[in-house]
């Protein structure tokens, strides 16, 4: 590839993504710099990495609970990312994705909601309607709306990612349990305590 091509800054990319998931933020970071440096060299249009490069240190960001840093991030990213892919793309999502928890946990509910909605549709366009990406997308808008007190809304969210999950993915999977416990306690703050019981029996042997 070469010491300066594109393709080897995706790969970083990757790498540098990794290194979080695995918590090695120090090894991200450098990694996020060596990049930018090898992106300053590059005599090509590299404003779509640099933006998907934006998304990742956005989501590092968040990890780190600075959330209005991780928004002015992200913003001018997601921009540039629709412009260059249009509006269904992975590189998209994960920037709705990022904007979207960013503006949620400086409580901007009612913000935060449009962007879920449209993650939400992003996610079934790019993974279909069958698929636990869209299902996430599904449960993390229900409980967006739980919080805004839209109950009905959420539980119906809630019921059509589970019932993806439930065709995908085995029993224990986190999401799939994640999204049963939020519907059972959503059920109990309904005084539903039957249902709510029946969901606890069902879901706390797994857990």
């Amino acid at each position: 590839l070469g010491p300066e091509s594109p393709e080897l800054s995706k790969t970083l990319l990757e790498l540098a993504a990794a290194c979080y998931e695995l918590g090695d933020r120090r090894e991200a970071e450098r990694l996020f710099d060596q990049i930018e440096a090898l992106l300053d060299r590059v005599e090509l249009d590299t404003a779509s990495l640099r933006a998907t490069l934006a998304v990742a240190r956005s989501h590092a960001l968040i990890r780190a609970k600075k959330y209005a840093e991780s928004e002015a991030l992200v913003r001018p990213a997601l921009a540039e990312l629709r412009r260059s892919y249009g509006n269904v793309h992975p590189g998209v999502e994960s920037a709705l994705n990022a904007l979207a928890i960013a503006v949620k946990r400086q409580g901007r509910l009612d913000e935060a909601e449009p962007l879920y909605q449209e993650l939400v549709e992003c996610s079934r366009s790019l993974y279909g309607e069958t698929n636990d990406r869209y299902a996430i997308s599904l449960a993390n808008r229900a409980a967006l709306l739980e919080s805004l007190g839209r109950r009905d809304e959420a539980e119906n969210q809630y019921l059509a990612a589970l019932a993806i999950y439930e065709k995908v993915v085995d029993a224990d999977n986190v999401h799939r349990l994640s999204c049963e416990v939020n519907l059972a306690g959503l059920s109990l703050r309904d005084n539903r305590y039957v249902q709510a019981a029946q969901r606890y029996e069902t879901e706390l042997p797994r857990l």
